[in-house]
């Protein structure tokens, strides 16, 4: 049995990292079920163009800037990525600061006390920005120390916050979700996402997030021992550690750490061992829902983006009163986003060429089929539903397209390693962001976008602090 100080279960952002982190003072094995490191975060190639198959982008980038140049990877270089939200009468840049959108709800709804709304969410912003909560109180992840001041009364739905200051149904529902339909979200989980969107940004990497990972998984493969193409078919508890089947060999760890979701590691990978209470409580947990994604290589010449105000497009088609013909498409009651992502910018496409990513929810069960034939017809007719809606928007853009695939609930499932398919981490219902990067179990941690209950971060950059976080607190303990 080949023994190590540490193993580290997955490649993607957070397993990537804490190898890294944890390679100067332990031996680390990384294992990664895939031949490929990056997990979701990493893009797929077909005919000529590089598809992105799970962030558009991600925010806190001076936090991800730093710490690749603190590591002496690489400097990063970023461009700010906007929203627009075209939904019935409101058609907004929603990505702007705060006080400029309301300025411009305040023409459409000049009885609503906006200037009220905004000033609370910024007051709410400032005090949650980087904010989570751990076991023995708050903590900021930006400034590194415990927080001495208490969110308790925000603790509560953000529909209820935002009520407090306004009366249209459309507005709360907009302030509460970046979007026009109900929200579960608490006012905090609120406030980290009107950040992550108008305050600090959304952004992507010049030369796209897999420049990143390749860039982190160099300095890793030269630190510590990797295995690619590897599954980790059961972990156990043994004296003194951890017992690990990976693939066709047996290790032994002192500690481990677990760059996955949540779900899949204790339901499916933990065996009798770990049978008990904290099993049972990560069954009841809720993860996010999942979407049905269509990967589009387009002829940008062929295509009128005018309707576009921004590079991402958040479409209501039920509240268009032009898009009646599309009233039987299984996406119609749906938010639909639309990305661009132009040749250069992370999406690899020839001259001329670009990417348009349209993407919209999708139960898990919508995609269970008895054959293979079933559910592959489904998902030919899901991608050409898609594009009647994206060709609505951008006409031209079904006649241009040169390269086209997608992926279901069962994709994320089956080539992203998340469970049911969710995309998101945990549901955002929580009151607050909560560390989960320690178990229950001694030296058993985790890493990656579920490490908390809420991403507050931003997904990339949640699951490069859960791997931080999970790191040091092996190295206090050794």
């Amino acid at each position: 049995m080949e023994e190590f100080d540490v193993a580290v279960v997955g490649a993607g952002v957070g397993g990537l990292v804490a190898a890294l982190e944890l390679s100067a003072s332990h031996r680390v094995v990384l294992l990664e079920r895939l031949p490929r490191p990056g997990g979701t975060a990493a893009s797929f190639r077909r005919g000529g163009y590089s598809f992105p198959a799970g962030p558009l982008g991600f925010s806190f980038p001076r936090l991800v800037d730093s710490y690749f140049e603190n590591r002496c990877l690489r400097r990063v270089r970023f461009h700010r990525k906007h929203y627009h939200l075209l939904a019935g009468d409101l058609d907004l840049v929603i990505s702007r600061p705060l006080e400029v959108l309301a300025r411009e709800l305040a023409r459409r709804y000049p009885e609503e006390r906006l200037d009220r709304a905004v000033s609370e969410l910024k007051l709410l912003i400032a005090r949650a920005r980087g904010v989570f909560a751990t076991r023995s109180g708050l903590f900021s992840a930006l400034e590194r120390r415990r927080v001495d001041y208490s969110l308790e009364a925000y603790y509560r739905p953000a529909a209820e916050f935002f009520s407090d200051f306004l009366k249209d149904e459309t507005l709360v529902n907009l302030f509460s979700s970046q979007g026009v339909k109900s929200s579960e979200q608490s006012a905090i989980a609120s406030a980290y996402m009107w950040d992550i969107l108008t305050e600090t940004g959304i952004w992507y990497p010049e030369g796209g997030i897999d420049a990143l990972l390749l860039s982190l998984y160099r300095r890793v493969r030269e630190r510590v021992q990797v295995m690619l193409g590897t599954p980790v078919r059961r972990i156990s508890l043994e004296r003194g550690g951890y017992a690990l089947e990976a693939g066709d060999r047996e290790l032994s760890a002192g500690a481990v750490v677990i760059n996955a979701d949540y779900k899949k590691a204790f339901l499916e990978l933990a065996d009798e061992s770990f049978a008990g209470g904290f099993a049972e409580s990560v069954a009841r947990r809720k993860e996010s829902g999942s979407v049905f994604s269509l990967y589009l290589g387009v002829d940008l010449s062929r295509v009128d983006f005018s309707r576009m105000r921004a590079e991402h497009m958040l479409y209501y088609p039920a509240l268009d009163e032009g898009a009646e013909h599309l009233t039987g498409n299984m996406f119609y009651g749906k938010e639909v986003e639309v990305a661009l992502l132009p040749g250069g910018e992370g999406a690899a496409a020839p001259p001329g060429r670009g990417v348009v990513v349209v993407r919209s929810p999708m139960s898990y069960e919508r995609c269970l089929f008895d054959t293979g034939e079933e559910y592959h017809a489904f998902k030919e007719r899901a991608g050409d539903e898609l594009l009647e809606i994206a060709e609505h928007l951008l006409p031209g853009v079904a006649g241009a397209v040169e390269v086209r695939d997608a992926a279901t609930p069962l994709s994320y499932e089956v080539w992203g390693g998340r469970y049911r398919g969710s995309v998101a981490g945990w549901s955002w219902s929580d009151s607050i962001a909560r560390s989960l990067v320690e178990t229950p179990f001694e030296n058993l941690l985790t890493a990656g976008i579920y490490s908390f209950s809420i991403p507050f971060l931003g997904g990339f950059a949640s699951a490069m602090y859960s791997a931080q976080l999970a790191a040091q607190k092996l190295k206090h303990r050794h």
